[in-house]
């Protein structure tokens, strides 16, 4: 069996993950393959590697969860991924305590349609991303050692059942936990409305120097330089390119998406923030 750990990452969380989900499988000597497929360039390697792998597959992938979905990058390379008779699938989630969406669901969706049977699927807590401005972001310190521990249990068990050949699979309706209310709005709503709804950037064009960084850190190639950046429609709203230009030339004002963030954390109250499902 070949195990392949595919992911984006935007904020380091989801990368995190993954390389514990590697190391613990190298603890009990697996074949392993890792790639963040942020970059095309990645993604056509990693869709290589399987396709070359033919039926031999256990296919770990994660997305940290923006607007309650996937991010554009993993939903492109599972769209992308050839059909399966005997592939295993774990789709896992990193989320910033808000709401952890349909993601699980969405991905689960694509991969059983395509052959792949869910060996096991998780959420994962993570410090919400967009609050890197705060002193006490919702999630801070997360994931933590007690999430640590569920990911690996959840990795040797999955490992244990693929070897002995009595893992049983996760039905779609597995992924579906969301309360009504909130699952079907956002199977209805896709990732890019969640775009519209965040403010705006703009480029000080004072300040910026051209430098080329945020296209190096933008996780799905969504910048271009024309002479200064432009944003494209394959943007999912990591705001990378506003946490890490260095001279502060992409401006946002995220005063309001704090605010509205803890208020949505207080109503949807999801619990807990870590969980496997097996």
């Amino acid at each position: 069996m070949k195990y392949f750990i595919i992911y984006c990452s935007p904020a380091g969380t989801t990368e995190h993950v993954a390389k514990l989900i590697e190391t613990t499988l190298k603890e009990v000597n697996s074949d392993v393959f890792i790639k963040d497929i942020g970059k095309e360039q990645n993604r056509l390697v990693a869709l290589d590697q399987i396709k070359a792998a033919k039926e031999k597959v256990c296919l770990y992938i994660g997305t940290p969860v923006y607007g309650g979905h996937t991010v554009l990058p993993v939903m492109a390379f599972i769209n992308e991924l050839p059909e399966s008779k005997t592939g295993f699938a774990l789709p896992f989630v990193t989320w910033g305590g808000v709401s952890s969406g349909v993601a699980l669901w969405e991905m689960g969706k694509i991969l059983i349609d395509k052959g792949y049977k869910i060996a096991a699927a998780s959420k994962i807590g993570a410090v919400h991303s967009m609050l890197w401005q705060s002193e006490d972001p919702v999630c801070k310190g997360h994931p933590d050692e007690d999430d640590d521990k569920i990911v690996k249990e959840l990795v040797i068990k999955v490992h244990k059942g693929l070897s002995e050949g009595n893992l049983p699979e996760l039905q779609l309706q597995d992924l579906d936990y969301q309360p009504e209310i909130i699952g079907a709005e956002l199977k209805k709503m896709p990732i890019q409305a969640y775009m519209k709804m965040m403010p705006p950037r703009m480029v000080n064009e004072e300040k910026c120097t051209q430098c080329g960084i945020c296209i190096e850190e933008c996780p799905s190639e969504a910048i271009e330089l024309a002479p200064y950046p432009v944003f494209k429609d394959n943007c999912f709203g990591c705001f990378n390119c506003v946490r890490l230009c260095p001279e502060n030339a992409i401006e946002s004002d995220l005063s309001m998406v704090n605010m509205h963030i803890r208020k949505r954390k207080e109503q949807i109250n999801e619990l807990p923030l870590t969980a496997a499902f097996l």
